[in-house]
Order: structure tokens, then C-alpha cells, then sequence
């Protein structure tokens, strides 16, 4: 049987797929004909035949994207002539075919979103200038997730050093901020990193819990937790947790502390008792503490080895850490900055690797996985996501939807910001205002989101700033 390729976007881990299944499947739209149970369901323009809206649920199609939602298209570049242009083409009926955007060959994706009105059904297809299409495929149209959202800025310098990965917690009807990391303020950050902690009730008025003291005579490592930037941050049995660290003191931090007031720390485990890591992914759900992922970084820690990326999760129930699942379907990944839980479900989306000197090249991932046992995970998106793979974005749930903001991948910092109410179908917030950046610090507090801080350049300074997204109510 004659094999044609296929947009891998469309038709899951097949680089290829037989001509009659890709024809039969779409209901080819060059006759123009259907089956003659679907046939009463169908409207003619012209030749073509294409649902209306009421029908569209009855119909099989290979996506279903929410309208207003942006989605990648996917090819195999192999399978493109070498050089080529290549088209993304839209079309209602499957007969004419009007471009959307061009790209070159080698780029293997294009982003299409979905009209906001119009016809409960489309066909995309990809199309190199000059050669033959690829087949096509079919997306239904559901109900838009869309929501409106506006950004103020509340401060442009803050009370607090400018900082990246410092813990944010909302906690007792309160922001907090929890240490990060400065190289370029020595006089603040003596030993880099800090534990200083501040809090707000409003994002523009922050008051100083606990002022820095690692790295002064003041520091006592028995009552207070080594400076540290990018480890776990959660809120679990009623108080502020603060689970691992990183490895810029030349070891790893393995600890885990507490605090009901962000001024006095009680070290609750010495040793969390996990295999050694730093960039984990830390969330507090179902009444645990759970950790998910990371690597390790032995150019930095004084107990050298081979680099680890990580791919488990594990749960501390009492002072008793359980390894979960060590298979839960995800690559190894971690410098997600903050947490997401929605419609009981824990959510891993995107993240990555740091480079280390026998792993030199970086991970950047923008799937999207979801747990509601930390055991069985499922992948949400369908090879879809529109915005670029990065680390070190920030992840919060706010207005009953998950959040991702800035991060960093090879093009450097970034600063576009989406939202999904599913895990598939991605919002764009359009027009950010706030400098390009990665591991800020965010809060959903009362009805608003809120980022400070990260590494946010400008020129050589790293810069810390306030903003506030709030709901668009009116909106159309």
C-alpha cells in the first residue's frame, strides 16, 4: 500500500500512516461525500459538506480545540523537501485552501488558532511550496475558555533586593517571599544566596519578617536555614515548608524546615531522605508533601559523580517519604518554578535540565501531565502546545486556570504568558509589559495574580518589580 507522510502533530508517535486510513478517516473532503448516517447532518456550500454547529459533536474528528485557542501544528522536517517554504493552510470546506502563516522547512511547526466563530469544523494541512501537500486533518470547534486579563504595574523597585528563585507562598491571608539568589549584590547577598523573608497583603506595601543572616556572624545553622534560591516551597500541615535548596555553598541541601510566622524556622528533617537533587518540583496536595523530579549537579557539589536527571515522585506522609512511582511517564525534567493543582490533580507543565560537564546541552519541554494519585499521570496536551519548551517558568493556578509566565530556554528570557482551563487548550495574554525574565516569584492571592522579582536584566543589573493581573470583567 502506497504511504504518504503525515503531520506527526496529528496522528501521535505515526511518522506515517496508509493513504485509505488518513482518506477514510477524514471523510476525504475532495468528493465531497460522507456516510450516510452523517449525511443528514451535513449542509452543502457548493460541493463540500461540512457540519453545522449544532452537529459538530457527532462528528469524528482528529482534534477537538476550544475556540480562541492557539495550538502548534506539527511536521517531520524529513519528511519536507530540504529547503522548502512550507505553508499552514486553513480551509471550511476542504476545497479552498486560504494560507495562515509560512515557515521554513526545518522548523517543524506553525501555530494556528482557532476562529471564534464560523464553521463547527475546519481542515489544516500542511503545504511545501512547490510540492504536494501533506493530508489533511480535521478539528471541531468547542466552546471557548477564553478570559480577558490586564496587567499593573504595582512597584517598579521594591523594598526587597532583586532576586530570582525565591520561594512564594500564600499563607494566614498573606504573600511570602522566602530567600533567592543575587551574585551581583555581594553587600546583600554575602554568600549569594540569602534567607531573608518578607510579606504583603497587597503586593505594594511588604514588610521585612525576617532580615538576612547567612553569611553574617549573626547566622546559626541549628535555628535557621542556609540561603538558598530554586528549592521546594509549599504550605503543608498548616505552615510554611521549605524542602531541599541548591548546591551553590559546594553541597547539597538536603534539609527541610517549617515556620507558622516566617520568623522562627523549625528544622524538620535534617535529611529529607530522597536521593541527593536540586531543581525538584514541590507541591503540597491531598495532605502530603510531594517532590518530583530534578538532577543532580556534580560540577558544584563536593561529592562528585555522573549527572542524575530524575524522573519520580515522591510523597512525605508523617516524617516518612515514599517513592511513589519511579515510571510516571514523563522525561526527566525539573526547574519548574512554583505549583499547580486544579480539579484535584497535581500538574507537571514543561520544565527542564541543567547543563552539567557531562551533560552539556539543556532540556527545554512544554508538555503537559496531570496526577490526581501521584502514581498514574496522563498527558493533557495532545502535541499541541503552542508556546515554546522552557525552564525555569513560572506555573500557578489562578482564576480557576493554570498559568505559565516567562522562563528560559535558548533564545534566553522570556516573558509571554498563557493560560489553559484543561491542559490542551492555550490562551495567549497579550501585550506583557513586565522586562523578559525566568524564576520570578508568583502568587494567586484575593482574586489577582501577582510576579516580583526573577532574572529580569536590565543591562547588568538584575532588576526587581511588582505586577498585578486581574480578571478583565467586562469583557466581551
Amino acid at each position: 500500500m502506497h504511504q504518504v507522510p503525515v503531520l506527526n502533530a496529528f496522528l501521535p508517535n505515526r511518522q506515517w500512516w496508509p493513504t485509505g486510513l488518513v482518506l477514510a478517516a477524514l471523510g476525504y473532503w475532495c468528493s465531497g461525500r460522507t456516510t450516510a448516517e452523517g449525511a443528514a447532518r451535513h449542509r452543502t456550500v457548493g460541493e463540500a459538506r461540512f457540519p453545522t454547529e449544532g452537529s459538530a459533536a457527532h462528528v469524528e474528528a482528529d482534534r477537538e480545540w476550544a475556540r480562541g485557542s492557539t495550538h502548534a501544528v506539527r511536521w517531520d522536517p524529513e519528511a519536507l523537501p530540504r529547503g522548502s517554504t512550507v505553508e499552514l493552510q486553513e480551509s471550511v470546506d476542504g476545497a479552498t485552501w486560504t494560507m495562515v502563516e509560512t515557515r521554513l522547512w526545518f522548523e517543524g511547526r506553525a501555530r494556528w488558532t482557532v476562529p471564534d466563530s464560523g464553521p463547527a469544523v475546519w481542515w489544516l494541512r500542511i503545504a511545501p511550496v512547490g510540492s504536494p501537500p501533506l493530508p489533511p486533518m480535521m478539528v471541531r470547534a468547542s466552546p471557548s475558555q477564553r478570559r480577558s486579563y490586564a496587567w499593573t504595574r504595582l512597584l517598579e523597585d521594591t523594598p526587597f533586593a532583586a532576586r530570582d528563585g525565591a520561594g512564594a507562598l500564600v499563607y494566614r491571608d498573606r504573600m511570602w517571599l522566602l530567600g533567592g539568589w543575587n551574585p551581583l549584590l555581594p553587600q546583600v547577598y554575602p554568600r549569594r544566596c540569602s534567607n531573608d523573608v518578607w510579606s504583603s497583603t497587597d503586593g505594594t506595601s511588604w514588610r521585612m519578617e525576617k532580615p538576612n543572616t547567612f553569611g553574617t556572624p549573626a547566622f546559626d545553622a541549628t535555628r535557621d536555614w542556609e540561603g538558598r534560591h530554586t528549592a521546594g516551597y509549599a504550605v503543608h500541615d498548616d505552615r510554611m515548608w521549605l524542602v531541599g535548596g541548591d548546591v551553590l555553598q559546594g553541597h547539597y541541601q538536603t534539609d527541610a524546615w517549617s515556620s507558622a510566622d516566617g520568623r522562627t524556622w523549625v528544622r524538620e528533617l535534617e535529611d529529607v531522605g530522597v536521593p541527593k537533587r536540586v531543581l525538584h518540583y514541590t507541591v503540597g496536595f491531598d495532605a502530603k508533601l510531594w517532590i518530583m523530579g530534578g538532577q543532580t549537579m556534580p560540577d558544584a557539589a563536593s561529592e562528585p559523580g555522573p549527572t542524575e536527571l530524575f524522573a519520580d515522585t515522591w510523597n512525605l506522609e508523617g516524617r516518612t517519604w515514599t517513592r511513589v512511582t519511579a515510571a510516571p511517564g514523563w522525561s526527566p525534567r525539573g526547574a519548574i518554578v512554583g505549583a499547580a493543582v486544579l480539579d484535584h490533580k497535581m500538574w507537571l507543565v514543561g520544565g527542564g535540565t541543567y547543563d552539567t560537564r557531562d551533560k552539556p546541552a539543556r532540556a527545554y519541554h512544554n508538555d503537559v501531565w496531570s496526577t490526581s494519585d501521584g502514581r498514574s499521570w496522563t498527558r493533557a496536551d495532545d502535541e499541541s502546545t503552542p508556546w515554546e519548551a522552557r525552564e525555569y517558568s513560572n506555573v500557578v493556578v489562578f482564576d480557576d486556570r493554570i498559568f505559565v509566565l516567562g522562563g528560559y530556554n535558548e533564545r534566553g528570557n522570556l516573558n509571554d504568558v498563557w493560560f489553559t482551563r484543561d491542559g490542551k487548550n492555550w490562551y495567549e495574554v497579550p501585550d506583557t509589559p513586565w522586562v523578559s525574565r525566568h524564576a520570578a516569584s508568583t502568587w494567586a492571592f484575593r482574586d489577582s495574580l501577582y510576579l516580583a522579582a526573577g532574572n529580569a536584566m536590565v543591562g547588568k543589573t538584575m532588576h526587581s518589580d511588582v505586577w498585578r493581573l486581574d480578571v478583565v470583567r467586562d469583557a466581551r
